[in-house]
């Protein structure tokens, strides 16, 4: 695929997607840089080889076909000689909040998108960077830089034509899509490929000979209508690189979520332990919605089974909680509701719809003895640890 026009001849909008390169990988590798250069494995144990894989750096592509959810036992046949680390998602979260710093210094207007990547509003900004590309090169240099995570640009008049170009060349590639380019650069692909074309809609695309994202962007809506419903109209303007281009920094503050998830190490078939497992993720995630004085709206939790396949339930609370056995409660019957006591691989819970503490109703008075006893609970572990408190459901016989 040729990469060209990475100046902006027609001056449209300047949009930047910018993408960390295996991020979690990235961060191990940032944290030890002895291990740059060398095959890493985020996710399992590497004692009992067992668990999946997460996440993994590009040097284990150059060896193996490693794919993210194989078993850490198969990933190891290929790689042998590849290092399986714990993933840290509070190191992952300290280093996002780094690299958006760093983006904050090329302009105010930062949307994340995602822990390891955001849009940037770059229009503008050349007599301050110069062109798209030679700001889109000092971005990449400043993170490495400062942060020491590699990372990709795509840049786009749009949020499309820039998620869809930082995808063409990685790692640390610096693609354009412009509209003069879409027909040339994302035409041709296949239309799985399409950002937010997911196996599903792939496979209603071609049952109707939809191969390419160019087949797709040719369609009328109303012939997509009957199979895809009210999206149609949206993934055809997709497929024409066209969509929104206004970039909200304040976004992320109503999709803003904390969460924590665990890879077992044996399937967990039993109720009970799930539950302690569970109430442990409810101990760490409400501990640190609670440091960042804020309170819940929406909670969910996600399950994994052997076959990898991800299942989430999820429901939105009238008013915000932070407390630990109050997110336990509601994520309880969420899990009830979602498990259909198949093996269980993984066990996740996330807080979301974020707001400050004192936003949403106020609390009751019979509840501020609660409140001071999750704050002496909350002093207690951040000193000791933890799993220094347990309630008596988190014990084992």
């Amino acid at each position: 695929m040729s990469l060209v026009k990475l100046d902006n001849p027609k001056h449209h909008k300047v949009i930047f997607l910018v993408d960390m390169n295996a991020f979690y990988a990235s961060v191990h590798q940032a944290e030890d840089p002895s291990l740059r250069g060398k095959p890493i494995i985020v996710g399992g144990d590497a004692k009992s080889r067992k668990g999946i894989v997460l996440a993994k750096s590009y040097e284990c592509l150059s060896v193996g076909p490693v794919k993210t959810a194989m078993t850490i036992q198969e990933a190891l046949k290929l790689v042998p000689q590849a290092k399986v680390l714990r993933p840290d998602h509070a190191l992952y979260q300290a280093y996002a909040l780094r690299i958006r710093e760093v983006m904050q210094q090329f302009t105010p207007l930062v949307e994340p998108n995602s822990i390891d990547e955001a849009y940037l509003d770059m229009s503008g900004t050349e007599k301050l960077f110069g062109t798209p590309y030679e700001a889109a090169k000092k971005i990449q240099q400043a993170i490495w830089d400062q942060v020491g995570v590699p990372c990709s640009v795509g840049i786009g008049a749009t949020k499309i034509a820039a998620k869809m170009a930082a995808d063409f060349q990685k790692p640390q590639g610096i693609s354009t899509c412009w509209p003069e380019e879409v027909e040339s650069k994302l035409y041709p692909l296949p239309v799985g490929t399409l950002n937010g074309v997911g196996s599903k809609t792939r496979e209603k695309l071609s049952a109707m000979h939809i191969l390419t994202i160019g087949d797709l962007a040719r369609m009328e809506e109303y012939w997509l209508r009957p199979v895809l419903g009210k999206k149609a109209g949206e993934i055809i303007d997709k497929a024409r690189g066209l969509g929104p281009d206004q970039v909200d920094p304040d976004k992320m503050a109503d999709n803003r979520s904390i969460g924590h998830s665990f890879t077992f190490d044996h399937d967990l078939t039993q109720r009970a332990e799930l539950d302690r497992e569970l109430y442990r993720l409810c101990v760490k995630t409400s501990l640190r919605i609670r440091k960042e004085g804020l309170v819940a709206r929406t909670i969910s939790v996600s399950i994994k089974n052997q076959d990898f396949t991800v299942t989430s339930h999820a429901r939105t609370l009238q008013d915000g909680i932070d407390q630990t056995d109050e997110v336990f409660d509601h994520a309880s019957v969420l899990l009830y509701e979602l498990w259909k006591h198949e093996p269980v691989r993984l066990l996740g819970v996330s807080l979301e719809h974020l707001e400050q503490k004192g936003t949403s109703q106020l609390i009751l008075f019979e509840d501020k003895d609660k409140e001071k006893l999750q704050m002496t609970l909350d002093r207690l572990r951040d000193k000791f640890g933890e799993d220094s408190i347990l309630k008596g459901r988190l014990w084992k016989d």
